[in-house]
């Protein structure tokens, strides 16, 4: 049985008086596991349909399904409360909170999370460390590297230890040495467990995954 099943789903942006669609009818699953990678040009819906999945937004028409919840059903309050323990992203603009050291970033979900404080820090420099920032733990983000930010972002994605790991270009920024740890990273990920689905335009990053699923115009043309 699938993990992930979107169903049928469409999706538009009101830009002033213009109507944008972004996706159109879209119809894909995944299954538990997967490491998987949505390519496709600027404007396919790639973001949109990681957003829908994680709850960000909610479609027009049709269904998101993670496990055996109805995520697009949910109201915002209660799609919060889902994503909190079931999602982990890793945005393209990576939003670490910039007053907060690298291991407060790795924290801040497992307190909104509800993981008892004694379990926090542990956890958290168990993460640093799988990333290998592990002597990094103290360095605010401006002191750390566009690379070393991400796997921050990456830590903090697991830290909750959520079913469901997506990524919205997450090597877009990165030189070629960085970009394969990222890669590396999300596929360990995958091999614990994870189901990590992510969206890329670099089709060399796309083929490490174990499927890509293209989008065009808002649509599945393949995957």
């Amino acid at each position: 049985m699938s993990f992930v099943v979107v169903e049928d789903v469409w999706k538009s942006y009101k830009v002033g008086r213009v109507v944008q669609p972004a996706l159109r009818g879209v119809s894909l699953s995944f299954d538990r596991g997967e490491f998987a990678a949505i390519v496709g040009p600027s404007g396919s819906g790639k973001s949109t349909l990681i957003h829908l999945i994680a709850g960000l937004d909610v479609p027009d028409k049709g269904r998101v399904i993670v496990g055996d919840v109805e995520v697009s059903s949910m109201g915002e309050s209660a799609r919060a409360a889902w994503r909190r323990r079931n999602v982990g992203i890793v945005f393209q603009f990576l939003h670490l909170v910039p007053v907060l050291t690298a291991l407060e970033n790795v924290v801040l979900p497992m307190e909104l999370a509800g993981v008892p404080r004694g379990e926090r820090r542990k956890h958290a420099l168990d993460l640093l460390g799988f990333v290998g920032l592990e002597g990094k733990a103290g360095r605010l983000p401006a002191e750390l590297s566009g690379g070393e930010q991400q796997r921050v972002a990456i830590a903090r994605a697991l830290a909750a230890d959520p079913p469901l790991l997506l990524a919205d270009e997450p090597t877009a920024n990165l030189d070629s040495e960085n970009k394969w740890r990222v890669v590396s990273l999300l596929r360990e990920a995958s091999r614990k467990g994870k189901t990590v689905i992510f969206t890329t335009h670099d089709l060399e990053v796309a083929e490490a995954a174990d499927r890509i699923v293209r989008l065009s115009d808002g649509r599945v043309v393949e995957g």
